[in-house]
């Protein structure tokens, strides 16, 4: 568009200054006054030109306004997708941790509890010592039931406490890359935004160009009138049987 506008413009730049008159005759004014016309028409041709190009850049300014605007409002849309997903992290980040606090309190209890019993039993053992070995063997076998039980349930405890764990880092993973998509996503946007407002900067440079051009080419077909004026005045003082000064 702008090797365009340039053509143009240098073209009537060549129009005017080709149409320059040497010496007028009383031959060539008629002749020079059509080629003054042509090259007025010609300039008006191609304001004409300009101007509908003037249109195409304004249009194309809109179009763009337009996909920034749009870009903007995904950009936003994106930020608060991002806001809710962190709020729903710590909010997930924040359960996890409280059950995996009522494990550990509740697996404290359980080894409280033990270190009780394991203390009552070995009271009872050292009273009950002189006792038959029928209440030992008893005695024994409840001992064994109750460290397997703790120890069952000890397991158990461990296999939850590191379902939790694993659980809780699955999900950081999952939110750090959901995370660094959307980060990805909104990186992208302002780039792409960034790159509209830029060319809108150049449509807007472009049409005021071509602004300027049109006032120029504005100019040159007055002066062009004015030529035809002055060789049409000429014309009429050098017609045969007519005086200098005579209508």
């Amino acid at each position: 568009m702008k090797k365009l506008l340039f053509l143009i413009f240098f073209a009537g730049l060549s129009f005017s200054c080709a149409s320059l008159p040497v010496m007028p005759t009383a031959q060539n004014h008629a002749g020079g006054s059509d080629q003054v016309n042509a090259e007025n028409r010609m300039m008006k041709k191609n304001l004409e030109l300009a101007l509908r190009e003037n249109e195409v850049v304004k249009t194309e300014n809109a179009r763009y306004k337009s996909q920034v605007k749009k870009l903007k409002k995904e950009v936003s849309s994106l930020n608060d997708d991002l806001a809710s997903l962190t709020l729903k992290y710590d909010e997930d980040t924040t359960r996890l941790n409280d059950e995996i606090t009522r494990i550990n309190e509740s697996y404290d209890i359980l080894v409280n509890d033990f270190t009780r019993a394991d203390e009552e039993n070995r009271q009872a053992i050292s009273e009950l010592t002189s006792q038959n070995t029928g209440l030992q063997k008893q005695l024994a076998d409840e001992t064994d039931r109750l460290n397997t039980a703790i120890k069952d349930q000890k397991a158990l405890f461990d296999a939850q406490l590191k379902a939790s764990q694993e659980e809780l880092t699955a999900m950081k993973a999952g939110c750090v890359e959901r995370e660094t998509a959307l980060q990805n996503r909104l990186t992208a946007s302002k780039q792409a935004a960034a790159e509209k407002d830029a060319a809108i900067k150049t449509l807007e440079q472009t049409r005021q160009e071509a602004l300027n051009k049109v006032t120029d080419l504005e100019k040159t077909i007055q002066e062009q009138i004015k030529k035809i004026q002055g060789l049409e005045k000429t014309n009429q003082e050098h017609l045969p049987g007519k005086k200098p000064g005579q209508p």
